[in-house]
């Protein structure tokens, strides 16, 4: 990482208090996973119609 002088010590105590807002977020091979960006209500749906699947197969329970 590149930076100037005087952005280390600010780095270094942000990094120490735990500041994400002023520090680095490191990822790794997930991030090449990453395809598209969709709205967080199209995982909450999936996810919903998913158990309410798994609950009909499972025992005929079904979420109304």
């Amino acid at each position: 990482m590149r930076t100037s002088s005087s952005a280390r010590p600010r780095y270094a105590r942000a990094f120490a208090a735990g500041d994400p807002e002023n520090t680095a977020v490191w990822f790794g091979e997930a991030a090449g996973l990453i395809h598209t960006i969709k709205p967080a209500a199209n995982f909450i749906e999936s996810m919903v119609a998913e158990a309410a699947a798994l609950l009909e197969r499972r025992g005929g329970a079904a979420l109304s």
